[in-house]
């Protein structure tokens, strides 16, 4: 992890919160996913609670909307996520496991953010179609406080997974500055070995062009320059037939070192030069 917070710790606890984060960019303008309301558990009851603070049996979104994505509001690596899908008023698919609502709901202990399900861009979803296969770019300040794009990575789900985070199995690849893929994926479990294509789809990485690369790094760039007091940014962009949606940002975040390499150029472009300025002025003052 990194601790890349140097600006108002308020607003880092806001980007840090998945529902004031949305809500946050939602009011800028930013494309954002479609929140819903909240799941509240309520005498062991779930109710489906909107943005209006109108509250309703969950049975009545699900029947609405026929598939929801929820996530707890403070959750991190995509623990708690659930794609949730109608099924009948007794039971419902949760993670394409057939559960009734009475079991949902002694499984949930945290209210969940619900959104509407995205759709990956056909050019994404080839790679592994139950995941939203999402960008990880990370943005830092630089020496002279201009924001640039450090590093950048696609990641996928695998085996039927709906969630493309490391942490639960999924693969990460490299972007390269063209918006190419490079030639390996990367799990985060060292003991599995890095591979050349997605293991379900088999279709090789190297040179698969991401669309709408250059409007997301733009889109995170503009964003991060919104809050310049903060070191660093750690954005997850989903990429629609339509462009890129933030769907969170992370003022902690991975560095992905082994898929991107270490911290040398970064220390070399935004620190080092900041601590000879300091010791140039401390010797001034000396």
């Amino acid at each position: 992890m990194w601790l890349s917070a140097a600006g108002s710790m308020k607003t880092i606890l806001q980007l840090e919160n998945k529902e004031t984060c949305i809500s946050k960019l939602s009011k800028m303008g930013i494309p954002c996913p479609d929140t819903l309301g909240f799941i509240r558990k309520e005498s062991d009851t779930l109710i489906w609670e909107d943005k209006r603070g109108t509250k309703s049996d969950l049975r009545q979104l699900l029947e609405q909307e026929g598939r929801v994505f929820v996530k707890p509001t403070d959750g991190y690596y995509g623990r708690g996520c659930l794609l949730l899908e109608k099924l009948d008023g007794t039971y419902v698919i949760a993670n394409d496991e057939r559960i009734t609502f009475t079991d949902l709901a002694g499984r949930i202990n945290k209210d969940l953010q619900i959104e509407k399900v995205l759709t990956n861009h056909p050019d994404l979803a080839r790679f592994h179609k139950a995941s939203l296969n999402t960008l990880r770019l990370i943005t830092m300040k630089g020496p002279n406080n201009g924001i640039y794009l450090d590093r950048a990575v696609l990641r996928m789900g695998i085996n039927g997974k709906h969630t493309d985070n490391w942490c639960t199995g999924g693969l990460a690849v490299r972007i390269m500055p063209d918006g190419t893929l490079d030639q390996l994926g990367l799990y985060e479990d060292p003991s599995m070995a890095p591979t050349e294509f997605h293991p379900n789809s088999k279709i090789v990485f190297h040179g698969q062009k991401v669309p709408f690369y250059n409007e997301a790094v733009d889109l995170v760039l503009s964003i991060h320059r919104h809050f310049s007091r903060i070191n660093g940014l750690g954005f997850d962009v989903a990429i629609t037939e339509n462009g890129p949606l933030v769907v969170e940002i992370n003022p902690f975040f991975s560095l992905f070192q082994p898929q991107c390499g270490g911290v040398r150029k970064m220390y070399y472009k935004r620190y080092l030069p900041q601590a000879l300025r300091y010791a140039e002025l401390t010797d001034q003052i000396l």
